[in-house]
Order: C-alpha cells, then structure tokens, then sequence
C-alpha cells in the first residue's frame, strides 16, 4: 500500500513515513525496494531520501544485507526531548518516594502516538527483582492487556474505549471490556496482571492518569504506576497502591 501526503512539505513528509516503515522492522531493517513499495516514489527520490537522512545519523546501513534501519541520530534527538520534557523533571522526586513508600519500581509513562506506549522513567526500590525490570526508552503497546494502557482506554478522549473498540489494533477486544472500563473510571485507577506464559510468571501493575492541567479537552500526560511480581498482588492491595498513586498524580500534575 503507497503512502500519501497529507500537506505541508512533500519531501519532509516522506521523510517520516520512511522513518515510520522503519520503526517497527527493528534491527532486521528493510530493503530499497521494500521501502520503495511502501513509498510509491521513484527510485532516485528514495536514494535521495535515504542518503539525506544517513548524512545526519537518522538512518544506518548494514553494509552486509544492505538494509536500512534507524539511525542513532534519533536516539539524541529522542534523549534531548526525554531531558526537556516537565513531565520527566518533576515527576523525579514522585517517583523516588513511591519506590521507598512501597519497596516496588515506581514507571511513568506516555503516548507516542500510533496506539503506542514508551516507559519515560523508572525508580528501582532496594527490593526490586530481575524480572519486574523495565527502563526509559522501553516502548510497549496501548492496548487492555497493560494498567498503562487501561488507563488511557478509561481516561483519555484521544486515545479512548470507543476508538480502541473502533480500530481494534490488536485483534479483537473481550466483550467486556467496556464494564471493566466503567469500574476503572469509577475507582480512578486501574490494575492488571501480565503473564508471561514462556517462563509461567509475569508481573502486576497499577496505573493512575496524569492529566494535563494546560489541555481542552482534557487529555492525559502520562500515566504513573507501580510494578510488582503476579504473586504480590491482591484487589486490597491494587486499591491500596492506587490511592496512594492517585495523591501523587495530583501533586504532579500541580507542579505542571
């Protein structure tokens, strides 16, 4: 399926629907003529493009397949917004208490867009383990499976239940979802449990919405959460942690 423009700058456009067929190839890349396909230009405007985007460090070459895929370019210009965001800045010491108040890693995290979710930042607490690790950078997908994603499905106009139910990105959707929604938006924060079923574990986490003071329509920042082993958690408990989350989601959202 070709790419089209929707206005302003033609080349800066295809740009970034380059950079876009690119994200989710990952390491493995893509071929010129895969990247042409998805493109509909010609040939030359390709090379163009790719050798443009290569002279700044926004696209790499494997030089034994040939394929393009995502340059370290973008992980500064990722950094540099990350490191200029409010959102990340003072929400430092909320995350730091919420680690020592309950001995769990405190997240925090955002939409970047395309029912995606990236992990912002992350405070390890002195009994934190192995296998409940995330980091900054980590990207993950907003769906009803995740307490982040919940959150966003419950809270958000942009990105909420009625889109999700419309687009369906990630296969189809329980039928009841919508009243598990409703009770979120009643407790005001919402829990899950994410198995691993490879290694019969996985982890648990409660999430509450930050919203953003300075939006019309009322949109979410991010969310803020903690992430504990499956076997920690309990409903008391979720309700718990997520009052606590909520008192310190307010207080971010204060200082934005």
């Amino acid at each position: 399926m070709r790419l089209r423009d929707a206005g302003g700058v033609p080349a800066l456009n295809r740009s970034l629907q380059l950079l876009a067929r690119l994200d989710p190839a990952g390491a493995s890349g893509l071929n010129a003529r895969q990247l042409q396909a998805a493109l509909g230009i010609p040939r030359a405007s390709l090379f163009r493009l790719l050798n443009t985007l290569a002279q700044r460090g926004m696209v790499e070459q494997d030089l034994q397949t040939g394929r393009y895929r995502l340059g370290k370019g973008l992980m500064r210009l990722g950094f540099a917004a990350r490191r200029a965001s409010p959102l990340v800045d003072l929400s430092q010491e909320i995350l730091r208490e919420l680690a020592l108040k309950t001995h769990l890693m405190s997240e925090l995290a955002t939409s970047v867009g395309a029912w995606t979710l990236a992990m912002l930042d992350t405070w390890l607490s002195e009994t934190t383990q192995p296998k409940v690790m995330a980091r900054p950078g980590l990207t993950f997908q907003l769906d009803h499976g995740v307490a982040h994603g919940l959150c966003y499905l419950t809270f958000d106009h942009t990105q909420g239940l009625d889109r999700y139910l419309r687009a369906q990105p990630y296969g189809e959707t329980p039928a009841a979802l919508p009243e598990q929604v409703a009770r979120w938006r009643s407790v005001g924060y919402a829990w899950a449990r994410q198995k691993d079923f490879a290694a019969k574990r996985g982890n648990a986490r409660v999430a509450v919405p930050v919203f953003d003071p300075h939006a019309k329509p009322r949109r979410l920042a991010g969310t803020l959460g903690l992430v504990c082993d499956n076997a920690e958690i309990t409903p008391l408990r979720a309700a718990q942690w997520g009052q606590l989350l909520k008192e310190q989601a307010r207080a971010l959202e204060k200082a934005l």
